[in-house]
Formats: structure tokens, C-alpha cells, sequence
């Protein structure tokens, strides 16, 4: 099978049930993607997500996205349960590097009641939103049968929310419960206050503007480019080395959660310092139960919360 996105399905019963995670496991993928017959529904899944995932059917088509190109052995028994109906064979042209297939995942934590919809802003085309359970985070998955391209590199992936149920006025006074009692958090409450009231849908814009003000707050000028701006069509870590060589970046601060995907040999490759944030939070101050890392409101509504590298 071809690197990128291919559609398969088993060939043989495995001995023992195969679930998604073996899936990814054993055809090195990123993302597995089923129909749910009974519910309607795309579902996906990533090594990120907690447990095995959905297990692996016979006679049913699944969207996989691989990391390279492989042949891949499979060991099992026929199948037993052979579709009632005649079908079509799979397509023989392939369409190799169309990504006809894409998944974002919105993790709403303690919004769960939020709505959401996601846009690719170049198409306008919406993407279907599921969730499987009521524990599991919100998919929006497009896919085209006919394997046409959904998003190409440079796309503007667009989250907008609707509260419906009044979940960010709850989302609120839930921080001002927890901060209440922090020295300096009257200073800083209308700044709270502006972003969760902001009636502009778009998640993109309201971050924006709340970053920017705490920039403010923190005394940080660092200059803002966005990525869509410099015209970049290379994919993954080489994506990101292309940014940094764009805009003439010899250091790259990186986060310890990147170390599981990403080619740091890249990095010095193209003369590029690669640097791991491993941070390390203080907490003193007089604040209960206060968790540090949990959020950056920590910082400005109590003086006595330091981080150092």
C-alpha cells in the first residue's frame, strides 16, 4: 500500500479481535477512520485517544492514513460473513497524494454542551460532526468517495462555537469561583470577562485577541506571522523547518508533546537549534488546591508563581 491516505479492509480474520490501535500499530498510521452503519456517523481514531479504539469488522471498508509505503502481511482465517449483496469492486486508478480524507478534533473539557461546526474557509465546506459517546471528543471528519482533495496545504481550518445553552456564562463563574481569592484578580477580570461574552463565533479571533492583550500584560513584543501568510506548501516537520528558514530563525522552542511525531534530525539538518521547553512550575503562594501549568491565569492574578527552565 501506497504512503498517505488509502481505503482497505481485512483480508483474512485475525485469530484475536483487532481494534483500531492495532490498526495504527500495524500499518504505521496516524488515523483510522470508520462509517458507523448504525448511527450515521464518520468516527475516527489516533494513538492520542484513550483506549483500543473501535474493533476492525470483515466486509467493511476503512480510511487509514500511513506513514509510508509498505507491504503488509496478514494471518488469519476466511471470513465467514459474507455480505448478503453483490458490490462493486474498489476503484483501481489510486489517487495518490490527495488527501480526500481529513479528521480535526475538538476537545470542549468542560464545555461539553458547546456546538460546534468547523469550515475550511478556501471550499466552505462543513465538516460532519460527531461524537461517538458522550466521554469521547467531538470529530469533524471530511471524506470524499470519489477521492478528490478536501484540504490542500495552506487551507484555513475554521472552529466556530455556538452556545446554545449559556455553557461560557457557566464556563465564567466557574473562574471567578476559582480566582476569587488571588490577590491581583480584579486587575484582570474584565480581560476574563471580554472573552467569554465575545460574540464573535470564531474560536481563531477571540484567542487572537486574548493572546494579544495578555502579550500585553506580560510586556511581550514579539511580532505575530501566521503561517498562511508565507506561502508554504511543504507537509509536517519539514512544514515547520521551512516556516523557521522563511522568516530566518536560527532556534526553535519546542514542546516535550511534539517528541512522538516529529523528525528532529530536521532540525540540524538545515542548521536550525532544536529546543525542548521542559519547564518546571513553583507554586507559593496561598491559594488552595492551586494546580500548577493548569492555566496561565495563575500568573497574573498571584505574583508569587514563577516558572524556570
Amino acid at each position: 500500500m501506497a504512503k498517505g491516505i488509502d481505503f482497505i479492509s481485512l483480508p483474512l480474520k485475525p485469530t484475536t479481535p483487532m481494534y483500531a490501535r492495532d490498526v495504527l500499530a500495524k500499518l504505521n498510521a496516524t488515523l483510522v477512520i470508520r462509517y458507523n452503519q448504525q448511527g450515521k456517523y464518520f468516527q475516527g481514531f489516533t494513538e492520542k485517544f484513550p483506549g483500543d479504539g473501535f474493533e476492525i469488522e470483515g466486509g467493511r471498508g476503512y480510511i487509514v492514513n500511513t506513514r509510508e509505503s509498505q507491504i503488509v502481511p496478514f494471518s488469519g482465517i476466511a471470513w465467514a460473513n459474507q455480505p448478503s449483496k453483490t458490490f462493486s469492486t474498489a476503484p483501481s486508478n489510486l489517487f495518490e497524494g490527495n488527501t480526500w480524507a481529513f479528521m480535526v478534533t475538538v476537545d470542549p473539557g468542560s464545555m461539553s454542551n458547546l456546538n460546534f461546526s468547523v469550515k475550511n474557509q478556501r471550499t466552505g465546506n462543513l465538516a460532519h460532526i460527531s461524537q461517538p459517546d458522550s466521554d469521547s471528543i467531538q470529530q469533524a471528519i471530511w471524506a470524499d468517495w470519489s477521492r478528490q482533495p478536501v484540504v490542500e496545504v495552506g487551507d484555513l481550518i475554521e472552529i466556530s462555537i455556538h452556545d446554545q445553552f449559556q455553557v461560557l456564562e457557566k464556563c465564567l463563574r466557574t473562574v471567578q469561583m476559582a480566582y476569587a481569592r488571588a490577590p491581583y484578580y480584579a486587575q484582570y477580570a474584565l480581560l476574563i470577562e471580554e472573552y467569554f461574552k465575545d460574540p464573535d463565533p470564531s474560536l481563531i479571533n477571540r484567542n487572537m485577541r486574548f493572546i494579544r492583550a495578555v502579550m500585553e500584560i506580560l510586556d511581550i513584543r514579539t511580532r505575530f506571522i501566521t503561517s498562511s501568510s508565507l506561502g508554504i506548501t511543504s507537509k509536517s516537520t519539514q512544514l515547520l523547518v521551512d516556516l523557521l528558514k522563511e522568516i530566518g530563525a536560527d532556534t526553535y522552542l519546542c514542546g516535550d508533546g511534539a517528541c512522538g511525531y516529529q523528525q528532529d534530525k530536521l532540525f540540524s539538518d538545515n542548521g536550525i537549534i532544536l529546543e525542548y521547553n521542559r519547564l518546571i512550575a513553583l507554586c507559593i503562594q496561598s491559594i488552595g488546591n492551586y494546580v500548577p501549568n493548569s492555566s496561565y491565569l495563575g500568573y497574573p492574578c498571584s505574583t508569587h508563581y514563577l516558572m524556570f527552565h
